[in-house]
């Protein structure tokens, strides 16, 4: 006899397992999804970050994790709508809670990056302690979102010396070394001669010439050292910028011819003028000055043109002949100049004594420049000149990006 069973109301607890299994989809649904929202919103950050601090690696001046470069980060987080967190720089130890934001010049959260330990390259890590809304029943109430971005770093055909010349002895160095740790030395001379090339001191050296044999050596060291790229091409970072005209100018070329005590003077067109001897400042107001004679210094002037100039001298050049000599010249933030602080269109050499301390770029394209014994040169922004003649150090430490413009954007690495 077959026995038939009551099978109503099987339904219900079947219909609540398979809600309960829809339900708990949806919970993980939610937390998935709302994680992947933070984690992109958290790169974007990141990546804004790494950029913000790269623009700032030339105003370092090879310093690292600078204060620029860190009020240029917190800067970009407020901007991008987080003005709360907490700060570890250089892969310090992350927060228990909320957002931590690590600003790393050199890089150092990840041992195999290449470019860990390099000053040229800005890395940012940002951590959210995210809270979740299922998980939580899992044990699970905050779950840490990372991501990160590196930004910097000059192409290595940008460089921080660039030699016009097209032949002959381009470069001579009769004492001290050049130095430029984060860009390269780029030459125009299919061949040419070098003096001293072991004093040579550059992340690369771009020639573009198709081997050794059309580079000689003389004086110290057979061979150029380091990264030497052959068949490149010159690379001039300041091609592409217009020279300033006369248009629009205040002409005071009737007003000064000599000055011998402080002075202060503003944007427009000058002459030839004699700097007296004598300890005193000419401070130059923000702007281009449209040069058309030589301005030659004697004694410990000052010339400060700190609050962002150009001298562009369309004839004649800047002579300095006294050791005592200081120009700080820095250039103005319009892009327009590309980060310069000197042009020099005319071929006349310039011997340099004193101090020339640049924040923007020397583009002296048709000309020689030598810096003599006891002088010094900084910069940093490219420094291009026809060639050079070193009797003491050079060091450039540009590295992509800076205030002017002049050289490359820096771009996101990872």
């Amino acid at each position: 006899m077959r026995v038939w069973r009551e099978e109503s109301g099987q339904i219900l607890p079947i219909t609540a397992m398979c809600l309960a299994l829809l339900l708990g989809m949806l919970a993980i649904a939610i937390d998935v999804g709302q994680l992947l929202y933070v984690r992109r919103q958290m790169q974007t950050l990141a990546d804004s970050l790494a950029l913000a601090g790269a623009n700032e690696i030339a105003q370092c001046s090879g310093t690292a994790d600078c204060s620029i470069m860190q009020a240029a980060t917190s800067a970009a987080a407020t901007e991008d709508g987080y003005s709360s967190y907490t700060s570890s720089p250089n892969c310090g130890a992350v927060a228990a809670t909320g957002l931590t934001i690590s600003v790393n010049n050199p890089p150092c959260a990840i041992a195999s990056d290449p470019n860990n330990g390099s000053k040229s390259y800005v890395e940012v890590v940002v951590t959210m302690q995210q809270n979740a809304f299922f998980a939580g029943f899992l044990g699970f109430s905050k779950i840490p979102i990372s991501a990160r971005a590196e930004s910097g770093g000059a192409s290595s055909n940008t460089p921080c010396v660039g030699l016009t010349g097209t032949s002959g002895e381009v470069l001579n160095i009769n004492s001290g070394t050049l130095t430029m740790s984060n860009c390269a030395l780029s030459f125009n001379a299919s061949t040419a001669t070098i003096n001293n090339c072991n004093n040579i001191n550059a992340k690369a050296v771009n020639l573009p010439g198709a081997s050794a044999s059309d580079y000689s050596c003389i004086g110290s060291g057979s061979a150029i050292p380091g990264t030497v790229n052959y068949n490149t091409t010159f690379s001039n970072p300041y091609s592409s910028v217009t020279a300033p005209t006369e248009s629009g100018l205040t002409n005071y070329t009737s007003t000064y011819s000599t000055i011998g005590s402080t002075t202060t003077l503003s944007p427009g067109i000058y002459g030839a003028i004699n700097f007296n001897s004598g300890t005193y400042t000419v401070t130059l107001n923000s702007g281009v000055y449209y040069i058309t004679g030589s301005w030659v210094i004697n004694g410990g002037v000052t010339l400060n043109g700190s609050a962002g100039v150009l001298l562009y001298f369309s004839s004649g050049y800047l002579q300095s002949n006294s050791s005592s000599f200081v120009a700080n010249l820095a250039p103005i933030s319009s892009s327009s100049y590309g980060g310069l602080s000197y042009w020099q269109a005319s071929s006349s050499g310039v011997s340099t004594d004193g101090s020339l301390n640049l924040t923007g770029g020397l583009y002296m394209p048709n000309a020689q420049l030598t810096v003599n014994s006891g002088s010094t040169i900084t910069t940093n922004e490219p420094l291009v000149v026809n060639s050079l003649i070193l009797d003491t150090s050079l060091t450039d430490t540009y590295s992509g990006g800076g205030a002017g413009g002049g050289g490359s954007v820096p771009s996101l690495q990872e």
